[in-house]
């Protein structure tokens, strides 16, 4: 855990976000603001068959095939695009479990225990799982009430602590400390998880 991570530049939500989820830099994932040119990804970094930059998701499925349950919860539904199998050499699909919670916070919690109850019904996964839940709540706290108010930081206490971008007064996107920093917390019941970490 730490509290010094550091973003990508621009620090805002939509290429922030690819980038926690693909390990790449905004020039490499096509999402350098609020929009998608996915003729951008260069060939290497795409799942083969798409225009798609390989995603977190790939990694797990390729090297671990069935054996680990994927779960993708995503109060903003254009994530979900990122595990999108269309045209892809695979032929299973990226995630076992895909919610869009369509900007609804308390949706997603439900969505998150829905892909618990997924993996549980689940023999083949014999308890593996890669869940990644997105919540929009802390954002949209530093937006209405500032990055420095008793809100944002209350906003911390519910949702995980992984952050795409920090802010100073109701905005983000420059490149100072305050913007670039973010906190980052991954946790997991067991060692195990430290055999299959891909470092980015």
């Amino acid at each position: 855990a730490t509290t010094g991570g550091r973003t990508i530049f621009p620090p805002i939500s939509a290429p922030s976000w690819v980038s926690v989820l693909t390990g790449m830099t905004p020039d490499c994932t096509g999402v350098v603001h609020k929009t998608w040119n996915p003729e951008a990804v260069p060939a290497a970094v795409r799942r083969p068959g798409t225009t798609t930059p390989w995603t977190v998701f790939d990694t797990i499925k390729r090297s671990q095939s069935s054996a680990v349950h994927c779960s993708l919860v995503a109060s903003w539904s254009w994530l979900l695009r990122l595990v999108e199998n269309s045209g892809s050499d695979l032929t299973q699909p990226l995630c076992d479990f895909t919610f869009d919670a369509k900007g609804d916070d308390d949706a997603a919690v439900e969505g998150y225990l829905r892909s618990c109850e997924a993996d549980a019904d689940s023999t083949e996964h014999a308890n593996s799982r890669f869940t990644f839940v997105h919540f929009d709540m802390i954002d949209m706290a530093g937006h209405r009430n500032t990055w420095e108010s008793e809100a944002y930081r209350a906003s911390w206490t519910d949702a995980d602590r992984v952050s795409d971008h920090g802010g100073s007064g109701k905005d983000h996107g420059d490149m100072v400390p305050e913007h670039m920093l973010v906190p980052v917390v991954m946790w997991s019941p067991s060692e195990a998880w430290k055999s299959h970490w891909v470092p980015t």
